[in-house]
């Protein structure tokens, strides 16, 4: 097999590598890849509530906010699997969230 001209080894790379030909493909798995910790203590409980979100550090921490802040009943926050979590605000000891970081994906050092 001959890999000749540019065209055919963009191709290759693309294959190769498992790169997506669809434009925003990468900006979107970056995206996914994104995730934050956040750590709740329940109030009369031993163990603490451990979140990863897909929101960004400053989205959830606006979030738990307005919520501690009185203007919500319910601490609610989504994982990055789609399940749903509702606390109530007065059992909340302590948040903590967590920078954003990039979880690492495949095989590495």
């Amino acid at each position: 097999m001959s890999l000749g001209s540019a065209a055919e080894l963009a191709w290759f790379g693309e294959f190769v590598c498992g790169a997506s030909r669809a434009p925003g493909a990468a900006r979107d798995q970056r995206r996914m890849a994104m995730s934050v910790e956040v750590k709740i203590g329940i109030s009369d409980s031993n163990r603490e509530l451990s979140i990863q979100s897909t929101l960004t550090s400053d989205k959830v921490y606006a979030e738990v906010e307005a919520a501690l802040g009185g203007k919500q009943q319910l601490l609610s926050l989504v994982d990055d699997k789609g399940s749903r979590y509702l606390v109530p605000v007065t059992k909340i000891s302590y948040i903590e969230v967590g920078g954003g970081e990039n979880r690492k994906v495949g095989f590495g050092s």
